[in-house]
């Protein structure tokens, strides 16, 4: 059972509000984990959170991969854009070469993780009538597993990453 609520920001398509920035920020330090996917074409609207946070998303494109490893399993990306971090007490989950892809900040007694993909959470790259990518649903169990507390998950760094 998981111990922590979870609010998944799955690419923003409108900036989000300092209001709700705040309302963010305040869901993160009582204890919850906000799960953001964001490439470069959608930062403007994450931005202010993101800068408040001590993070932002490059306009390097990294394009599509496929073996990106994270908790132990190679997953996958549709369009990866790094995260710029700004922050010592950062996670990096995932990462290519010098660039995270995927990080973890505590606040408060919650988390907020970056996914540097607007993709990540879409159809194409999880599943879809024909095929499905299993490495990167159970990601994403491994994911909620690690920032809620839950009883499974591997470790969340993979060969070229690092991690708690």
């Amino acid at each position: 059972m998981y111990k922590r609520q979870v609010l998944v920001l799955n690419t923003p398509q409108q900036p989000i509000s300092r209001a709700k920035q705040r309302e963010l920020t305040a869901f993160m330090e009582r204890g919850g984990v906000v799960i953001l996917t964001c490439g470069y074409k959608h930062y403007p609207n994450c931005k202010g959170l993101l800068d408040a946070m001590g993070l932002g998303v490059d306009s390097t494109p990294l394009g599509r991969f496929f073996d990106r490893p994270a908790f132990g399993r190679p997953i996958q990306f549709f369009s990866a854009w790094p995260i710029r971090v700004h922050r010592s007490d950062a996670s990096i989950l995932c990462a290519y070469d010098q660039w995270p892809l995927i990080v973890d900040v505590p606040v408060g007694a919650g988390h907020l993780v970056v996914i540097g993909d607007s993709e990540f959470l879409h159809n194409k790259n999880l599943e879809s009538l024909e095929r499905y990518a299993l490495p990167n649903i159970e990601f994403l169990r491994d994911l909620l597993d690690y920032t809620t507390g839950g009883m499974g998950g591997g470790e969340p760094a993979g060969e070229g990453s690092t991690g708690p």
